[in-house]
């Protein structure tokens, strides 16, 4: 019996790149494919480092996705996954469980993103953008309860200091971050949470579609639009 391929994942790059191969051929032609790379490579799991990840694509992985199912299936695979290890590189990397903190400190008050109101709203959503929300927040009214964050860090800190369900929507028309970014941060969504991608069109954002806990909203660029979107999910 095969070994599955998510005990070969030992962190959130290994799991983006799990998902980059899921993208792109069956669950268990994704698991011959991890299983051969790794055994060539004399590895028991994908590695949480991201030239280690680049140098494993680039040779054992490349390779065994060649032998399963053909050299362009595998070049848009490492078109897909190198802006990823891209933005890691960079230093904008994944938080690893062993360095998060034991208690997260809630936002300061500086922070554009607000405490839990105490008349809870029907909707709480937080919105990835570069703008003000002030036309949002008109619309919506006592619809929602609306806060921004900024970047994928915010992000990640709202979600663990969230008090119940929520949902984030994700600007592509005024983008704060990128949908390839977003996806590295949150290879798995919460439970109780949705991401919502809104003005996209990049086939990143068709890709990312296709995960747990991820959508599309199809509305307008103004925010009366993304309201009025909202109020009839």
């Amino acid at each position: 019996m095969s070994v599955p391929a998510k005990s070969r994942v030992k962190g959130p790059i290994g799991q983006t790149v799990l998902e980059v191969l899921g993208t792109m051929m069956t669950p268990d032609t994704a698991a011959e494919v991890l299983r051969r790379a790794l055994e060539r490579s004399a590895r028991s799991s994908i590695p949480e480092n991201a030239e280690r990840v680049r140098e494993l694509a680039e040779g054992e992985l490349r390779a065994a996705v060649i032998e399963m199912v053909g050299v362009e299936v595998a070049d848009s695979f490492l078109a897909h996954l190198d802006p990823i290890l891209g933005v890691i590189s960079s230093g904008v990397r994944p938080r690893q469980s062993a360095e998060r903190p034991k208690s997260v400190a809630p936002p300061s008050r500086s922070s554009s993103f607000p405490p839990p109101r105490r008349e809870e709203a029907a909707l709480r959503v937080i919105v990835v953008t570069a703008a003000s929300l002030e036309d949002l927040k008109r619309h919506l009214g006592s619809f929602a309860d609306v806060g921004r964050v900024r970047d994928a860090f915010e992000l990640i800190t709202a979600l663990e200091t969230r008090t119940g369900p929520l949902l984030v929507v994700v600007d592509g028309y005024r983008p704060a971050v990128d949908v390839a970014t977003l996806a590295m941060f949150l290879p798995r969504i919460p439970d109780g949470c949705r991401v919502a991608l809104w003005g996209f069109t990049t086939p990143d954002a068709r890709r990312v579609e296709t995960f747990p806990g991820w959508s599309i909203v199809d509305a307008g660029a103004d925010w009366g639009a993304l309201a009025d979107a909202l109020t009839n999910l």
